[in-house]
């Protein structure tokens, strides 16, 4: 005789669902990462690249080499897309220090925007003068409220990047202005070795103005003439300024002539030079009238 033990034997009914079962939770497992990139986008989002590439969906890839110039625009950095398909991204980049920003077409201190990130889209920094800043450690914060591309979906995802401005300060600079007799003409030479390649400079000729020996109310644009340099030059009647605006890394002199002044008195007069790095300078110059006797 055969002492078998026999389990219970289980009604297809129950084994047909079982399977049907299984089969469901194995599709939704492969199609699960589809419904989840929601939150693992903003999560992966978050983390910070220092190298050329990175795992995240959206990354800050670090990209300086050394100190940043004070009076230069440089790329420190750029916002790259690894998702694959374009992201339309929404941004705000700020630093903690009062430095010049420009991404996207946008200048500022802060700037902000939406654009279609495809490829990498570098980031670029002015520190301007250390004067401005408390500290030449710069944080850099790219803020993304929310980048997306069909399902995918990037929300408050923020990275930084730490940033070393230059912090050696702007040399003395060379200015002169040149002295004024009857021809009612007058030139001014300014060094512009250290500017930057759109800085500028402004002359400043209140205190001549003021003391009433010369009236230079009458300037026009058209009797400012550059003579050496590349750039544009202007005349504010109303601040009584000169305005040098550069175009192109230059080195060297830049040359302003002035005419068409009127001269009231002899004596001597101070026009007043500062630059868009901070600089600071003045040249004295003297006003000759002529005697009624020559």
């Amino acid at each position: 005789m055969n002492d078998r033990r026999e389990g219970p034997i289980r009604p297809m009914k129950q084994i047909l669902a079982l399977a049907a079962l299984c089969l469901f939770i194995g599709s939704m497992l492969l199609v699960g990462p589809s419904f989840g990139f929601t939150s693992v986008a903003s999560d992966r989002g978050v983390s910070v690249s220092t190298g050329a590439e990175d795992e995240s969906l959206i990354a800050l890839v670090d990209e300086q080499t050394s100190d940043l110039p004070n009076n230069d625009f440089e790329t420190v950095g750029s916002l790259e897309n690894n998702v694959g398909d374009s992201l339309e991204t929404e941004y705000v980049i700020s630093a903690s220090e009062p430095v010049t920003i420009s991404f996207d077409g946008q200048t500022g201190e802060t700037v902000s925007g939406s654009f279609t990130l495809s490829e990498p889209e570098p980031i670029e920094v002015e520190c301007g003068p250390p004067g401005n800043r408390d500290s030449d450690i710069v944080t850099l914060t790219v803020e993304i409220p929310e980048a997306t591309s069909g399902g995918v979906t990037i929300t408050n995802a923020e990275m930084e990047l730490e940033l070393y401005c230059d912090d050696t300060p702007p040399s003395d600079t060379e200015f002169d202005a040149s002295d004024v007799d009857e021809s009612a003409e007058q030139r001014f030479t300014a060094s512009v070795d250290e500017l930057g390649s759109n800085d500028g400079f402004s002359i400043d000729l209140t205190s001549a103005q003021e003391s009433g020996k010369i009236d230079y109310s009458q300037l026009s644009d058209d009797d400012v003439e550059l003579v050496e340099g590349r750039g544009e030059v202007s005349f504010d009647p109303d601040e009584m300024i000169i305005r040098f605006d550069g175009q192109g890394g230059q080195t060297g002199n830049v040359i302003i002539d002035i005419s068409g002044f009127s001269i009231e008195s002899g004596g001597s007069e101070i026009a007043y030079y500062e630059d868009d790095i901070g600089r600071t300078a003045s040249g004295e110059f003297e006003i000759d009238v002529p005697s009624d006797d020559e």
